[in-house]
């Protein structure tokens, strides 16, 4: 397997031999050059100056949220075991654990973060967990029950390979964007959202009860230039607020006017003819428990979404970034319209 370091000691020690025999210039460029590169792939192994291990990274990322937002004890449900946990570190705190496995540790809560009504809602002041997410088939209904248990004003942190080898344990489903994240957490409030990447062309070999070949079979097997070399990780931090539910639900709302409205112009309905047959198909939508539109052919009163034709105006005339835009889901919901009859 290559050894960048000794391969850049065996250029050095050539160079020292040539240059007792009065070497041509361009051999010794060339070699000049081999070393730079050499040293460029050690560098970008080692990564920054001064990097962190993911989780050292995680504490000082995690106590520094916890200082900023004021809370300052509680109670912080770790999803998984104990094996690799580092909040014992803030002792402050009392600390569960949320696993699959049952244990005769008083920490320890038996719960399937995608289905664990049995736990209560508001109990924790911190959700946090790391190498989870790529675990849990029911991601949506994880995020859902995450955001269920904390507390109004708590946070919630999750650290996920995005980029990582094949890992079993007992399966790995996902390999996770941090705007899958955010999506996945919709109804919080992000605090930062961020890939991680300081280890990135380690030679990631895996671990003796784990290595990189024992899941994913010999194709996984290290190479000439070692192991993994991608090794990125998304990062979420969010903040449960009292009124996330009806503010998700208003912006999922504006999102579907919007929609419309723009359907409509696309169809070359004239503006403000669209907007005004925008507010009379408010009646026709609502949404599921999960979030998904429904088109209903008998209309409720419009009145109860608190939605005039001068609010519709402004949420049209308002649309950016920063607010909502038209989506690209905007033909489908069109054609849900044309399908129920209703547009």
């Amino acid at each position: 397997m290559v050894n960048f370091e000794q391969m850049l000691r065996r250029s050095l020690s050539l160079d020292k031999l040539l240059q007792g025999t009065n070497p041509n210039e361009e051999v010794l460029e060339n070699l000049r050059n081999l070393q730079a590169d050499i040293a460029a792939l050690l560098t970008a192994e080692r990564g920054p100056e001064g990097k962190l291990a993911l989780p050292d990274h995680l504490f000082q990322l995690l106590r520094t949220t916890l200082r900023q937002q004021k809370i300052r004890s509680g109670v912080i449900a770790e999803i998984g075991g104990s094996k690799n946990s580092f909040l014992h570190r803030l002792g402050k705190f009392d600390v569960k654990f949320l696993s699959i496995f049952p244990s005769d540790d008083p920490k320890y809560l038996v719960a399937d973060i995608s289905n664990c009504p049995h736990i209560p809602s508001e109990s924790f002041d911190v959700v946090f967990s790391t190498s989870v997410f790529e675990h849990v088939r029911q991601v949506h209904d994880a995020a859902r029950e995450i955001t269920r248990i904390l507390k109004p004003g708590g946070i919630t942190m999750h650290a996920v390979p995005f980029s990582y080898f094949f890992h079993g344990a007992p399966e790995d489903y996902w390999r996770l964007t941090t705007t899958a994240l955010e999506s996945l957490f919709e109804e919080l409030v992000t605090i930062d959202c961020f890939f991680f990447a300081d280890n990135r062309r380690r030679n990631n070999l895996g671990s003796s009860a784990n290595r990189v070949d024992q899941d994913g079979g010999p194709k996984f097997a290290p190479d000439a230039l070692g192991g993994w070399r991608e090794n990125w990780f998304s990062i979420y931090i969010g903040k449960k607020v009292p009124d996330g539910a009806e503010r998700l639900h208003e912006r999922r709302l504006k999102q579907v006017l919007v929609d419309i409205i723009k359907g409509l112009t696309e169809r070359e309905v004239p503006e403000d003819e669209a907007i005004a047959r925008t507010l009379s198909l408010i009646g026709h939508i609502s949404f599921n428990e999960n979030g998904r539109i429904i088109i209903s052919q008998e209309p409720q009163p419009r009145e109860m979404f608190g939605i005039d034709l001068p609010t519709l105006k402004e949420i049209w005339a308002k649309r950016s970034k920063a607010t909502v835009r038209p989506s690209n889901g905007r033909p489908n919901l069109m054609a849900m319209l044309s399908h129920a009859g209703v547009v």
